[in-house]
């Protein structure tokens, strides 16, 4: 028998609160929810070359497991895996590089991470 998410059986307590999520721009990325009587696990998943930035209540955390006091639906945010590397682009002394199949910047005396990390 199929385990009804609306109805917990220890309990035999109702669900009076649904968690829902949808991604703020579909194109980039999708959102699932799985809950049970007191509680929802909202996880988002991005599209290739986007990665998960926030969801709309400020949390980071992904996946993200909630208390339910109330019904909530919660928007995912995504953005480009390059954000913040524009700068470093447009330097002419700046070039891609890639090491065991990972792409990384050189730029002057270092080599950053596509997130601008300095890793050596």
């Amino acid at each position: 028998m199929k385990k009804n998410p609306y109805l917990c059986t220890a309990f035999e307590e109702t669900i009076l609160y649904k968690a829902t999520a949808r991604a703020a721009v579909p194109e980039m990325g999708t959102t699932s929810v799985e809950q049970d009587c007191r509680c929802a696990t909202f996880t988002a998943t991005p599209a290739e070359g986007y990665r998960f930035k926030q969801w709309s209540n400020g949390s980071k955390m992904n996946p993200l497991t909630i208390d339910l006091t109330e019904s909530i639906e919660l928007v995912a945010e995504f953005e480009d895996e390059v954000t913040g590397l524009q700068e470093i682009f447009a330097e002419s002394n700046a070039a891609k590089i890639m090491v065991d199949g990972v792409l990384y910047i050189r730029h002057n005396d270092g080599i950053y991470n596509l997130q601008g990390v300095r890793v050596e």
